[in-house]
């Protein structure tokens, strides 16, 4: 027999809480085929003991939160995905990104670094190092290396699978395999083989 309590939220973010909003969402709750807990998450206004009681009566939880806090929050989240820290050591791949300066440190504006109409992949960190520093002396843009997560490499790989898209990835082939006149050999590879060989299921 499943005992499993499945967790079923609402959210009223206009106006504050009524016990109204409390019965309503117990008779959904009663409505279900399933157990449920009901949690309503509500953002004006202070909840008074006696509504709160009135909801633990009816196995509903309320929970206050700020909207632009969590939306924020939300949006931190996926910039931590989308965006590499130079913090991260890259999984298997190294990128460029091209970056500003800010009160005196270097940040990423989100840009990556093009060659070829791919973005370069590079395995090694010394490889990708020596090309940022060419390509800083004779461009005004100024790069840096970043280290790509599993996550993000799945988050950039996705990004470029929408059809249409006009930049692809190319993995930069290693020091010795690179040709001696001087030219940058690039493999390009479609976003999803490179998924499916590089990319580790957690």
């Amino acid at each position: 027999m499943n005992n499993r309590e499945t967790t079923i939220m609402k959210t009223i973010s206009d106006r504050e809480i009524t016990e109204n909003d409390i019965w309503e969402f117990y008779t959904v709750l009663q409505d279900l085929k399933f157990k449920a807990k009901g949690i309503i998450y509500y953002e004006n206004g202070k909840v008074s003991s006696l509504l709160n009681e009135q909801a633990n009566a009816c196995n509903i939880e309320l929970k206050k939160f700020y909207f632009m806090n969590a939306v924020a929050e939300s949006v931190l989240k996926t910039l931590e995905i989308m965006l590499p820290d130079d913090k991260v050591i890259g999984d298997p791949f190294w990128i460029l990104m091209e970056t500003f300066e800010n009160n005196g440190i270097r940040k990423t504006n989100g840009n990556y670094v093009q060659i070829e109409d791919s973005i370069p992949l590079f395995l090694s960190r010394e490889q990708a190092k020596q090309i940022c520093e060419t390509r800083n002396r004779v461009t005004n843009i100024r790069s840096q290396v970043f280290g790509l997560s599993q996550n993000q490499m799945k988050a950039l790989c996705k990004k470029l699978e929408v059809k249409g898209y006009p930049v692809g990835l190319g993995i930069i082939l290693p020091k010795f395999e690179q040709p001696a006149d001087g030219q940058l050999a690039i493999y390009k590879v479609d976003p999803k083989k490179l998924l499916k060989y590089y990319y580790r299921e957690n």
